[in-house]
């Protein structure tokens, strides 16, 4: 199961708007806006949807879930609110997923859904009631239709709300809900030591580790439970014997090697986790660190004892605590830590929630950022993550990019603007509809290089590349560079158009910066290539049309070069008999932001394969 949309009404800040998803596996949508523009709003309604307020994000959302629920009336109707605060979630549900339900409600609750006629998209609203501004109650409205006879009935009857059977399927379909993991600050501070026994902590984030620890303990190939085979073992051990006496013995003990044994094995695991992957991401290798876990007992003024586990890193013979390692260290070390071991619910994985990520580290470390994003969503795992910083934005996830607005004009921009009370509208505005408003910019970056108001001096504008004509062209381009050659050196940008290049080709000239414009080789593009050779001084060879390449013409356009067989695979997909431009855009987006799920087509490779040498080629002749 899949959430495909969020519509929030109502909302603080928020009037009316909608966060729409793709629905495919393993996606990353960004929220990008200058601060106080509704970006962590927005996240703190989605995760409002269904708070996931038990085990390791108690603590972490702490502030919202602790926050009276008349906080979230917007503030204009203060005096006077009569009406609801909701949050709808649209989802999609699968046939396997239809087929178990089919299944448990037959064998657990002795009714038989047909299945035929079950619709797979399902509404859900959480819905908070006001009254003259005083909280009334939350109630949760479906819209599904299920059908279903009684065992042994040959009639089959549409469900209602009011009937037993129609309360059991959404018991049992809430279980199948992606779960929703809200991070409203990533952890920086990693605990000099973390309590897993019950017991009052300082440490206000001790919940997140010792969830993490469970979690982890589960992945284990023997899977291992930290109550049963570390907390009792502890607190069970000669419970009668005063502390002092019972230590040293239990020092010496069989429960304790037990108890080590198990930590043993939790370190490897975490070791190989987070090292393991460490490379990947970072890009650096770790060399010969490994975690190592150790147990403290502790006395209390209670008859329990107080059992803690100590995280070090062992780096040959020098053991350090996490905490005494760098910003930089900690901050990478608790994201892949939690991000590998929260546990899904369902079918449909996690939707993981970033408000902000690294926002205080540098901007190189942000840039890593983004790669180890695409490893958390391997599997199911769908992320939205808010940032102003435009080190965070990944041009390949711009399909799945929202413009985030709070309706107040210069809001952000100015420290005036802290002063201004106005009625805030928080909106979100998918990228390529907000580009739709600016073409008049030099390219398809522009408009959010603008919105961000960032000012890159000269010393940025350093890499030579290619301008492609469209999004299309640029999509497939570096589809193929992700996953077919990754050696390419060739960078992309999208310039909006066959006769929009003129701005950026000027700013490369000024700069002496090699430049291909690659256009298609339809009437448009043999009028832009002819006026750009008559108003720019550039030659020929710094233009390259796709006929140039293949002098067919059948090969004109970009989603000529993709054969019947991929088109196919498009058309299954979406479940479509005629294909368009938009859908080819669409899967090769979908590809680069989540999970590559086109095929390895050889007529298709060969042909991108023979545009890209081309390409490079032209671009080391100029």
């Amino acid at each position: 199961m899949k959430f495909i949309s969020f519509r929030i009404r109502n909302y603080k800040g928020i009037q009316d708007t909608t966060i729409k998803l793709n629905g495919s596996k393993g996606s990353i949508y960004t929220l990008v806006g200058l601060n106080e523009s509704g970006k962590t709003t927005i996240l703190e309604a989605i995760n409002n949807f269904y708070p996931d307020v038990e085990g390791a994000h108690a603590i972490a959302q702490k502030s919202i879930s602790t926050e009276p629920i008349e906080a979230l009336v917007p503030k204009k109707h203060k005096d006077n609110f009569n009406g609801e605060i909701s949050v709808e979630a649209k989802l999609v549900i699968d046939k396997d997923d239809i087929v178990k339900l089919t299944e448990l409600c037959k064998s657990e609750y002795g009714f038989q859904i047909d299945a035929k006629t079950f619709s797979p998209n399902i509404s859900v609203k959480r819905r908070h009631i006001f009254e003259n501004s005083e909280f009334i109650e939350t109630r949760s409205s479906w819209k599904i239709s299920v059908s279903a006879k009684s065992s042994g009935a040959r009639k089959i009857r549409i469900l209602n709300s009011e009937q037993e059977e129609w309360q059991q399927v959404i018991i049992e379909l809430r279980k199948l809900f992606p779960r929703i993991v809200y991070f409203p600050t990533f952890l920086f501070d990693f605990p000099e030591k973390i309590l897993i026994s019950d017991g009052e902590c300082d440490f206000e984030g001790n919940e997140y580790f010792k969830q993490m620890v469970e979690d982890a303990l589960a992945s284990l190939d023997d899977p291992l439970e930290l109550q049963k085979h570390i907390i009792d073992r502890v607190i069970k051990k000669d419970a009668e014997i005063p502390f002092a006496s019972w230590l040293p013995t239990w020092m010496r003990s069989d429960e304790r090697e037990r108890v080590s044994s198990v930590l043993d094995k939790l370190s490897r695991k975490l070791t190989i986790e987070i090292f393991g992957r460490w490379a990947d991401v970072l890009g650096t290798d770790p060399g010969q660190k490994e975690l190592v876990i150790e147990d403290l007992v502790e006395d209390s003024e209670s008859a329990a004892r107080r059992v803690f586990l100590e995280f070090k890193v062992k780096d040959g013979y020098t053991k350090f605590k996490i905490s005494e390692r760098s910003l930089g260290f900690r901050w990478f070390f608790c994201f892949l830590l939690f991000t590998r071991f929260i546990r899904g619910s369902g079918t449909g994985g996690c939707i993981f929630l970033f408000d902000e990520p690294a926002s205080n580290l540098h901007s190189k470390a942000q840039t890593k950022l983004l790669d180890s994003l695409e490893v958390i969503t391997d599997g199911d795992n769908d992320i939205i993550y808010s940032t102003h910083s435009h080190h965070l934005i990944n041009p390949l996830w711009l399909e799945t990019t929202f413009i985030i607005t709070n309706g107040i004009p210069n809001s952000g921009e100015s420290l005036d603007a802290d002063f201004v009370v106005e009625d805030s509208d928080i909106h979100a505005q998918s990228y390529k509809h907000f580009v739709g408003q600016n073409a008049e910019k030099s390219h398809y970056f522009q408009p959010i290089l603008d919105r961000l108001q960032v000012s890159p001096s000269l010393l940025e504008a350093t890499r030579e590349g290619v301008f492609t004509e469209g999004k299309s062209d640029f999509y497939i381009l570096n589809w193929y560079k992700k996953y077919r050659q990754k050696q390419t050196d060739l960078d992309f940008v999208p310039v909006g158009g066959a006769n929009n290049a003129s701005a950026l080709m000027s700013l490369y000239l000024g700069l002496s910066l090699r430049f291909v414009l690659l256009l298609d080789s339809d009437s448009e593009g043999n009028k832009a290539k002819k006026n750009y050779l008559n108003k720019l001084p550039i030659s020929e060879n710094s233009i390259i049309q796709i006929g140039d390449v293949f002098q067919t013409p059948r090969k004109k356009k970009i989603e000529d070069l993709i054969s019947n067989d991929t088109k196919s695979a498009i058309k299954q997909k979406y479940g479509i008999t005629r294909i368009r431009k938009s859908h080819i855009l669409r899967a090769f987006s979908e590809a680069l932001s989540g999970q590559n799920d086109l095929p390895d087509d050889e007529e298709t490779l060969n042909n991108l394969k023979l545009l890209v040498d081309q390409l490079s080629t032209r671009l080391r002749e100029l």
